[in-house]
C-alpha cells in the first residue's frame, strides 16, 4: 500500500491506498485511514516482541533478553513518532493486508529468524470508510474509540440533563428541539451499549448516522442490542 494524503481547510488526513496493477478496476481500490493500520501494527507488534522468548538455554541471558524486550515494547506504544519509526526499522517489520486477516513479520534482535503474526480483522463499511472489525478472539489489540460516537454519547447525556432541569448549555443551544430529542433517546441506550462505544468495541456498521437517525430506539435493552447488532 502506499500512503497519501487529503486536506479539508486546516486539517490533513492521512491514508493508505492499496496499488493496481495495469488495467485493474479503481473501484478495487482500499483506501485505509493510516491510523486504523499503525495503531494494529504497534499493538501486535508490540506484544509479540514482549512475548519473544529468546533462544538461549542460560537463565540470566533469558532473565536479560526479556527485560530488554519488554523495554522496547513499552517504548514502541508510548514512545514519540520517530522513535516508533525507529524501532519497527530495526525489527524490519513488513506488513501485508489481507481482506480478513493482518500478516504482520519482523526479526526480534539478535535472531536469524523471523517471527509472523496474524491478526484476524476484516475490512467492513463505516460511513464512507473502510475499518477494521476485530473479533474477540484477538481481544489483546483494542479497537481504536469512534470519536463521533463517544460525542454523540457526550451530548445526549448532556441533552438529557438540560430535558430534566432546564438548565442552559451552550454545548446545545443551536440544536433544534428535534434533534435534541434524538440526542435524549441515544441517552436511554443500555449501559453496555454505552460502554462499548467509548471504548471502541461497538459493531463496526454503527456510525453516528445510523445512531440519530434511529427514531424507534427501543426502552428495553436486550431489544437495543438486537437493534444495533450487539447480538
Amino acid at each position: 500500500m502506499t500512503p497519501t494524503h487529503a486536506a479539508t481547510g486546516s486539517k490533513r488526513f492521512r491514508y493508505y491506498v492499496s496499488r493496481l496493477e495495469p488495467g485493474d478496476d479503481k473501484n478495487l481500490v482500499w483506501r485505509l485511514p493510516s491510523g486504523e493500520i499503525e495503531r494494529l501494527v504497534i499493538d501486535a507488534i508490540a506484544k509479540a516482541i514482549a512475548d519473544n522468548a529468546p533462544a538461549s538455554s542460560e537463565a540470566n541471558i533469558i532473565q536479560d533478553q526479556m527485560a530488554a524486550n519488554s523495554e522496547v515494547a513499552c517504548k514502541l506504544q508510548n514512545a514519540a513518532i520517530h522513535e516508533k519509526r525507529k524501532i519497527l526499522l530495526d525489527h524490519s517489520v513488513k506488513v501485508q493486508l489481507l481482506k480478513e486477516q493482518l500478516i504482520l513479520s519482523f526479526k526480534p534482535q539478535g535472531e536469524a529468524e523471523r517471527a509472523e503474526v496474524c491478526i484476524d480483522a476484516k475490512l467492513a463499511k463505516q460511513g464512507s470508510e473502510l475499518k477494521f472489525t476485530i473479533p474477540p478472539t484477538n481481544a489483546n489489540i483494542k479497537p481504536a474509540p469512534n470519536p463521533i460516537l463517544q460525542k454523540l454519547v457526550a451530548q445526549a447525556f448532556a441533552a438529557q440533563e438540560l430535558v430534566l432541569t432546564g438548565k442552559p448549555n451552550p454545548a446545545l443551544s443551536e440544536y433544534s428541539r428535534r434533534y435534541l430529542g434524538q440526542l435524549v433517546r441515544i441517552s436511554w441506550l443500555a449501559p453496555d451499549i454505552i460502554g462499548s462505544i467509548m471504548d471502541g468495541t461497538q459493531p463496526v456498521d454503527l456510525t453516528g448516522r445510523k445512531l440519530t437517525r434511529a427514531n424507534a430506539i427501543p426502552l428495553d435493552w436486550p431489544s437495543q442490542r438486537k437493534m444495533f447488532g450487539f447480538t
